[in-house]
């Protein structure tokens, strides 16, 4: 009995395996990390499907990523950035159409889609207001 407590002792002492991925990361894309830890529980989105997209962008650059998407699930896709970025957004493409966007004036901008065949999307990511160039952003996708 009292290996056991010992044993559940030293498990609580220890940071859960999330946390300990977090704090091995420089500093800037810690924030990125754990905003995006933030919004998940918000938004009750846990079941992720892809990596974690990371970059930096000066105020109004933007970049496209391709983002292979399966049939049948609801994706959501959700952006977020550091301390020194004010709005973010997501603009999602099948080809050259606008399947979904969010261009609000906020730093968490999320798209959803469901696929009805497997194909690569292009997601753009464009940084609207970013008070210290470059700000760091993060881009996860989720299974909903």
């Amino acid at each position: 009995m009292i290996r056991v407590l010992a044993i559940l002792a030293v498990l609580a002492c220890v940071p859960s395996a999330a946390a300990a991925q977090i704090s091995k990361l420089e500093p800037v894309l810690r924030t990125v990390h754990k905003e995006l830890n933030r919004y998940e529980d918000q938004l009750d989105l846990r079941d992720m499907t892809h990596e974690i997209w990371t970059g930096q962008l000066r105020n109004e650059e933007k970049v496209s990523l391709t983002v292979p998407l399966e049939p049948g699930e609801d994706y959501v896709i959700m952006g977020v950035c550091d301390e020194y970025c004010d709005d973010i957004d997501l603009r999602l493409f099948s080809g050259t159409t606008l399947v979904d966007e969010d261009v609000e004036a906020d730093d968490y901008p999320v798209v959803q889609v469901k696929p009805n065949a497997a194909r690569s999307y292009r997601l753009e990511v464009l940084m609207e207001s970013c008070d210290t160039s470059p700000c760091r952003y993060g881009v996860a996708i989720y299974a909903k």
